[in-house]
């Protein structure tokens, strides 16, 4: 049998530090991933489903759970030099696109990326 656990506000077991359930469901990472290098392979992720490898340097994620709008926040990042400029473009409820370029040789690679995704869970 299932049960329901409801409670406006959590704190630790000294009755400090106490935060809304609300800042909890708005305000944390609804999604992430960590892909290797070639852009291939998931290393680790919450709530993203597939990698799809589109191109050199051009990743699109799905998420296992759909966001609730278009307007999310998502923050990417490459793991290697600081030679690259990433992109986050077509954010959608179901997912986003990551791409890496790189500015010496104007041309998109692969490496190691990092995107984390902000929102309301649909």
């Amino acid at each position: 049998m299932a049960s329901i656990l409801r409670v406006n506000t959590l704190t630790d077991a000294s009755s400090n530090n106490s935060v809304a359930t609300s800042t909890i469901f708005e305000g944390t990472n609804k999604a992430w991933i960590y892909t290797n290098a070639a852009g291939t392979t998931i290393n680790d992720s919450f709530n993203v489903t597939t990698l799809t490898d589109t191109g050199t340097g051009q990743q699109q994620y799905t998420y296992t759970n759909n966001m609730n709008t278009d307007n999310n926040s998502v923050t990417a990042t490459h793991v290697q030099d600081g030679a690259g400029r990433e992109f986050v473009r077509n954010i959608s409820t179901t997912g986003h696109q990551q791409w890496c370029y790189k500015v010496a040789s104007s041309a998109y690679y692969d490496m190691s990326m990092c995107s984390h995704v902000c929102g309301d869970l649909a």
